[in-house]
């Protein structure tokens, strides 16, 4: 999706959840959305995963280049937490 925002401007977001109690899942994310993460990056543009824990009720706002540069198959809830969206 493209957001267009008063505050921030422009930016890509791609909304994501999961049901672990544990974490994120990268396999959650299409193809397609990996892709548009790395053009967008690689453009230096902005690029949003706002993903949401259905085991802790919170949503994350995770950008892209974390997504992009994690070696794990996963993304933990407790390393996503200086992420945590607050709106």
């Amino acid at each position: 999706y493209l957001v267009v925002d008063a505050e921030e401007g422009q930016f890509f977001a791609e909304v994501k959840s999961s049901k672990s109690p544990t974490s994120f899942p990268l396999s959650n994310i299409k193809p397609s959305q990996w892709s548009a993460a790395k053009r967008t990056a690689a453009a230096k543009g902005q690029y949003w995963f706002f993903i949401y824990s259905y085991a802790k009720d919170r949503w994350y706002r995770v950008p892209a280049s974390i997504v992009l540069e994690t070696q794990e198959k996963s993304l933990k809830w407790d390393k996503l937490e200086k992420y945590l969206w607050k709106k």
